[in-house]
This record gives structure tokens, sequence and C-alpha cells, in this order.
């Protein structure tokens, strides 16, 4: 059975998968493999990475691997890539969850002040609209993000551009609800 390594954040109890640690000629780790994941999937993993790192700034982190003697109490914590059934949160759900402000950072280890915008394109209304925005103010810094034809939150500028008057596609602001079904629309026509 070949070892896997975690990126742990003990305070927060909550990990992430790194795979499986590669080695240089000397001994020591280079780099580690999340073997066939590739394409969509590696930059899926990839930006879990980079949010999980953004979520526990500041927070003690170490490298756990999965044949250390502690390893039994590590193996508790919640996985960020992991199966729902064992508690744990699948890669698409993570990235889909507003930025947060951990508990141990003063937040509230839930969503950060969130705004949600709908993009009014060409004959499209408040309640049908062209696109979706938000922006999440955490720690005082603004970061925007819109629902992507991938069915996926994915950093944007729209919002930014349109304030120093670079983008002419007018935007409203709309409730946590109107999002969600914006959200569930596009994801039931990109199941069928």
């Amino acid at each position: 059975m070949s070892t896997s390594a975690y990126l742990v954040c003990p305070p927060l109890q909550l990990m992430i998968g790194l795979g499986k640690p590669l080695r240089a000629r000397d001994g020591t780790i280079s780099s580690f493999d999340q073997g066939l994941v590739q394409g969509t999937e590696r930059a899926q993993v990839d930006r879990a990475l980079w949010k999980f790192l953004a979520q526990t700034a500041g927070e003690n982190l170490v490298v756990v691997f999965s044949g250390d003697d502690d390893f039994e109490t590590i193996a508790g914590y919640r996985q960020i890539g992991g199966w729902t059934e064992d508690g744990n949160i699948p890669f698409a759900a993570y990235l889909s969850e507003p930025p947060t402000t951990p508990a141990a950072l003063g937040g509230t280890d839930g969503p950060a002040n969130v705004v949600y915008y709908g993009s009014l394109g060409a004959g499209r209304t408040r309640a049908n609209p062209s696109g979706l925005f938000r922006r999440s103010v955490v720690d005082g810094y603004a970061v925007d993000e819109m629902f992507t034809r991938r069915l996926q939150w994915e950093p944007t500028t729209y919002l930014r551009e349109y304030e120093f008057g670079h983008n002419d596609v007018d935007h409203v602001e709309i409730t946590p609800a109107e999002a969600h079904a914006f959200v569930e629309r596009l994801t039931a026509k990109g199941r069928s």
C-alpha cells in the first residue's frame, strides 16, 4: 500500500490530499503526485488547494502521511475532496461555497459578507439575468466570482472592470434566493 500525503490544519480539523510523495535522488520529497487527475479535474484540485490555503491563512499547517502514528486522529478530520457519505466535502461543493473567514481568524466559520448580482445583458431582466456574480468581503478584501458555464464559481474581474468603466453591461443586486434559483436553472440545464 502506498503512502499518501495530506496538508492538514489541526485547529480547524480540516485537510486536503496532496497525493503520493515523490522523492529526489537524495531521498527528500520534491513534490506530490495526484495520480491520474488531469484536465478539468486537475484545475479543480488546484483551485481547491489555493482556496484551502486562503481559508487557513494564519493557522498552523502540517503535512501528514497516511503511515504516520498519529494519522488515525487526523483521519477523522473533514477532508476536502472526500466523499460526502464520510462527512467530507467534495471538490465541487467546496469550490461552490463562498469564501469564508474561519472563526479562528475572527470570522464566523460561515459565508463572508456576500452580495449577488445578476448581469443584464441584451433584453435580460432581474428575473432572468444573463449571468451571475457574487462579491464576498473577507477580512476587508473583495473577492469577486462568477458562476460559469462549467457550473462552478470562478474568479472574475467583471465587477472591478465595471467600477472603472471598462465594462458596459449593467448588473443589478439580487437576493441569495434569486441567485440560488439561477444556479439551479443552469445546473438543471447542464444535466440534461
